[in-house]
């Protein structure tokens, strides 16, 4: 019965598979085997809170083997990945490990069912890397990077690793190792590898960008571009972008703003959106301030990011970010304040919002209605200029350094 609902899996007769292991498992609960074609069938069926109670079944179970235990441990941790629920991955790649382990000393000539190892830590780097736990994502990347476990540390396994290692060199801006380990990950990789083959591209491109090399970063870029195939507008719209900063830096304004045209097409919202903030760096890193401040609807800075409040009957722009040490700060806004009034004028929102405050000249007073908690208050700053905040740019701040010393 089991091989019937075995076989019924693997040619994709998934509700026959998952009716025929039930009937099994509903006759004797104790054999893991049976459990393990319940869950793959349950999870193909997009079935996944079935399937994860059956997978940890197979764990609970003698009779699996260790091969299905493992093969269910990964299967756990890569669905609590998925679900970013990170703890949970961590904790079931380490009993994974533990697992594998107690079968290495069982079997003291042999490796043991090694092929999940590698995948175990990686999946443990990258939870450990979404949670911002950098040094414990390093050390589970490099477990694999530098693995000896016969068997089990494939080419894919150490090409995702290398990739989050570069990831996590890249967060601590060491961006010649990232850059190295990224070289790696995408030689491993090759181009059939979607998501991963073309962030890495991606990410190396950045890299070469901040290391100053402009035109390797242009080629890493273009190179990502030619292996889209299908892939998200979101991806397109970063190689894109990072193809408009890197002719910048080569002094190709008009290959620059061509890119960032490019970039808005098939993506609305960072045609609405984003197109215009890298538009306004390119105009000024050019020199042409004009154009920036036409493009950005004037000079005026005070230091909070908002959106269009939803969700209930106040109308206005929602505070997001309050930067730090801007006037914004200083006069105490915070996040959650909802702007209902600039200067005694209703405010309609976020759009509404940017638009009259960059219109502000530097050094005059304005005057905010605030809504918080139920209470309204009004608040005076002092509107300053947009150049130093621009100056300070990441995406613009080396490029105008190297401008200078030119």
């Amino acid at each position: 019965m089991t091989i019937n609902s075995r076989e019924q899996y693997h040619v994709g007769n998934f509700d026959e598979a998952i009716a025929l292991a039930r009937n099994v498992v509903e006759r004797d609960p104790t054999y893991g085997p049976a459990w393990y074609v319940l869950a793959m069938a349950l999870a193909a069926k997009q079935m996944n809170e079935e399937a994860l109670q059956a997978f940890h079944k197979v764990t609970e179970l003698r009779s699996s083997g260790q091969s299905l235990v493992l093969d269910s441990y990964e299967k756990i941790a890569g669905h609590h990945y998925r679900e970013r629920q990170y703890d949970d991955a961590i904790s079931n790649a380490k009993r994974g490990i533990e697992a594998f382990e107690t079968v290495r000393t069982q079997h003291k000539s042999t490796a043991g069912p090694a092929e999940h190892i590698g995948q175990f830590y990686v999946i443990m780097g990258f939870s450990y890397y979404r949670q911002q736990h950098l040094d414990e994502a390093m050390e589970a990347f490099i477990r694999v990077t530098n693995g000896s476990v016969p068997g089990g540390y494939s080419d894919p396994d150490k090409a995702q690793a290398y990739y989050g290692k570069g990831l996590c060199n890249m967060q601590e801006k060491k961006f010649a190792a990232a850059l190295s380990d990224l070289d790696v990950a995408v030689r491993k990789l090759g181009p059939d590898s979607g998501y991963t083959a073309i962030d890495a591209l991606k990410k190396k491109g950045w890299c070469n960008f901040n290391l100053g090399n402009y035109t390797a970063a242009l080629k890493d870029f273009d190179k990502g571009l030619k292996t889209l195939n299908g892939e998200t507008a979101a991806h397109r719209t970063d190689l894109y972008r990072g193809m408009a900063y890197a002719n910048l830096a080569l002094d190709d304004k008009e290959r620059a703003i061509s890119c960032v045209n490019e970039a808005s097409v098939g993506d609305s919202s960072y045609k609405s959106y984003g197109s215009a903030s890298d538009l306004i760096l390119i105009y000024y890193v050019s020199g042409d301030k004009e154009n920036a401040w036409r493009t950005r609807g004037g000079i005026g800075y005070i230091g909070i990011h908002v959106e269009d409040n939803q969700g209930d009957s106040v109308k206005g722009a929602k505070i997001v970010t309050v930067m730090d040490a801007s006037p914004a700060a200083r006069a105490g806004l915070r996040i959650g304040d909802i702007v209902v009034k600039i200067n005694n004028d209703a405010n309609l929102g976020g759009t509404d919002f940017r638009s009259r405050i960059n219109a502000l000249t530097p050094g005059m007073s304005v005057t905010l209605q605030i809504y918080s908690q139920g209470v309204q208050r009004d608040v005076s700053l002092d509107v300053e200029s947009v150049e130093p905040i621009m100056q300070a740019d990441p995406l613009i701040a080396r490029l105008l350094k190297d401008s200078i010393l030119k």
